[in-house]
């Protein structure tokens, strides 16, 4: 994390962890969805197998 020397400002720390935090739960999101989007292309194919 980049801090200006001598300077302390908590908004901008904090603002600076919110949208970190934000980035990380993003990045979370688009694992589940790609989780979800396997699981769903197996059972499709066990499906198909099964015809």
């Amino acid at each position: 994390m980049c801090m200006v020397e001598g300077e302390d400002n908590p908004e901008l720390i904090e603002k600076i962890l919110v949208m970190h935090g934000k980035q990380q739960q993003k990045q979370q999101e688009d694992l589940d969805d790609a989780a979800v989007y396997r699981i769903c292309g197996d059972i499709r194919m066990r499906f198909q197998e099964e015809q």
